[in-house]
């Protein structure tokens, strides 16, 4: 394929986010945990989060407040008042924890609301947050402490009932919740007393501190729930520094400062410093971007790499992100032609992800071959994954012996179109007929997730995770997460050895074996590692390190105007 001249487009959203942690997908010869680095461009000044060097600790403890990160320090005393005012890529439907919240807008706003259990640090660990502990021996027997004078913004006491009842209403049909696998492997907690809690899990479960820090962690109020708990992602409450003062569903969300709030940073000084946010979503990623250089807006968040590079152009300050999320192709396993791993490596080998990266982003991503980071403790270098061959992918053709005609499926924004596009002209180089399909994203994510299975090929954008074993159910034998309908019996063997132990050695070789599978059955291809900006004015300080387990969204506790 030539590479004709092709303009640059920005894309006006995300291809896909996946639903919920547990269904995140994985790449070509990809193992999973996926450090990320963020970088701070401050007009010339440029500070690096390192990613993790050892492997995440399952059991955890602390008895103070974590300190904020920042990754640029504060220059001088941190400010009290004001609204920050930022533009989302997108509009929010609901703020229910319980329901999900995969996408950056909603975690932009859900993490001012809520506190989770736990979080990470930037050296990859995982840290108590709203809990004040973790602890366990043998990662099946959990007990958690939480911290004592917390409460909720309708003056309901944080405490041991409210966790519980968190996950007694994961687990209701009625609530339909997006965890509610990861909540039937872990169960409903015991109470030891107001303030201490204890899990008895049939199999260990090393994933457990992880999702405590995502969205499954965040802990709403019990009275609020019980109220309306159908409505209660429109009026949530939380323990979070702001609370809910107005919510237009796909439209306007503002929050206001929660006075009593339990944290403090690190010299001492009461959180939250700002007064207010207003978050509006602004799916047009060049409005936001001039919402910006207007003062319009004071913050904003983008998945487009031209906006990112323009944004550092026009001397904005821009926190890069980057990590183990990336726009992947699926191959569903049991339906034909992609059934047979031949085809799945063809494609793959027929693949040049160098051209769609020099074509739609002019050379300003990393190819991926992988859901690890480069940066990942967990990524095996050496692992062989197939990367551009057309000559292999022809041989691979002929030994099928049989025509090949796929679909190519996304939703229908310009970057999957350019994506697509070229992929369909690669593959036809080396004799694969392919035709493009778009879906609007509701209808196409309900077809994929109810596993409907009637597409051949569909694009999808991994979850940025770090802890390795959440790939487990999205590639084990007939988990209702498993999406692509893969099975290997020896991948079910390796994933279950790399989520039963804290020993980093062992996890490693488990996770090496996971990568070698996959480079060899190809159930997706990974093609280019995602990039995210978050573009600032310079009146924005106090900018914390992004969300480990998510690729953007930030605490907003500590940020301040200047």
């Amino acid at each position: 394929m030539h590479q004709q001249s092709r303009p640059t487009r920005r894309s006006t959203s995300r291809l896909i986010a996946i639903g919920a942690i547990s269904m995140s997908f994985i790449a070509v010869a990809c193992g999973s945990d996926g450090g990320q680095t963020a970088t701070t461009t401050a007009v010339g000044a440029v500070t690096t989060a390192p990613a993790a060097t050892t492997a995440p600790a399952a059991t955890t403890a602390a008895t103070v407040p974590p300190p904020p990160v920042t990754t640029v320090p504060p220059k001088e005393k941190p400010k009290t008042g004001g609204t920050l005012r930022v533009a989302n890529e997108s509009g929010v439907s609901t703020l229910d924890p319980a329901l999900g919240l995969a996408q950056p807008a909603d975690k932009n706003i859900a993490l001012v609301i809520y506190d989770p259990l736990m979080s990470w640090d930037d050296a990859g660990k995982t840290i108590p947050f709203l809990a004040e502990s973790l602890e366990s021996t043998d990662l099946k027997s959990w007990k958690m402490t939480l911290r004592k004078g917390v409460k909720f913004h309708d003056g309901t006491d944080f405490n041991a009932d409210s966790v519980i009842a968190h996950f007694k209403r994961m687990l209701d049909p009625a609530t339909k919740s997006s965890w509610v696998s990861a909540a039937t492997r872990y169960g409903v907690p015991t109470k030891v007393d107001d303030h201490t809690l204890t899990w008895a899990m049939a199999t260990p479960q090393v994933v457990f501190p992880n999702d405590m820090s995502g969205a499954m962690g965040y802990i709403p109020s019990p009275t609020a729930t019980a109220k309306d708990s159908a409505g209660f992602g429109l009026a949530p409450v939380g323990t979070g520094p702001f609370k809910l003062s107005k919510f237009e569903a796909g439209g306007v969300v503002e929050v206001e400062k929660n006075a009593t709030y339990w944290r403090k940073d690190a010299d001492g000084n009461q959180l939250p410093f700002l007064d207010k946010i207003s978050f509006r979503g602004i799916p047009e990623t060049d409005k936001r971007l001039t919402a910006v250089k207007n003062k319009e807006v004071d913050f904003a968040g983008t998945a487009d790499t031209a906006t990112v590079i323009e944004a550092e152009k026009a001397k904005l300050n821009v926190q890069r992100i980057s990590g183990s999320s990336s726009t992947i192709m699926m191959f569903n396993s049991k339906k034909a032609p992609t059934d047979d791993v031949r085809v799945r490596q063809a494609m793959a080998y027929a693949t040049n992800k160098k051209e769609l990266n020099d074509i739609i982003y002019n050379g300003a991503r990393i190819e991926s071959y992988s859901a690890f980071a480069p940066t990942s403790p967990f990524f095996n270098k050496d692992t062989p994954t197939p990367k551009y061959d057309p000559a292999k992918a022809k041989a691979l053709l002929a030994e099928y012996g049989k025509p090949v005609e796929v679909v190519l499926e996304c939703i229908p924004t310009p970057e999957a179109t350019q994506i697509l596009d070229i992929i369909k002209q690669q593959w036809e180089a080396v004799g694969i007929k392919a035709t493009t399909k778009f879906q609007e994203q509701g209808a196409y994510v309900g077809r994929i997730f109810g596993k409907v299975g009637d597409w051949n090929t569909a694009c999808f954008r991994s979850n940025q995770f770090i802890e390795p074993d959440q790939i487990r159910a999205s590639l084990s034998t007939d988990d209702s997460a498993n999406l692509i309908f893969y099975s290997n019996p020896e991948m079910d063997k390796a994933l279950l050895e790399g989520g039963s132990t804290t020993d980093f050695a062992k996890r490693k070789a488990a996770y090496d074996k996971v990568q070698t599978i996959l480079s060899k059955d190809v159930p997706t291809m990974s093609t280019l590692y995602d990039l995210w900006g978050n573009i600032t004015n310079t009146n924005v300080q106090g900018l914390p390190s992004p969300e480990r387990s998510a690729l953007g969204p930030i605490k907003f506790a500590t940020v301040w105007l200047k």
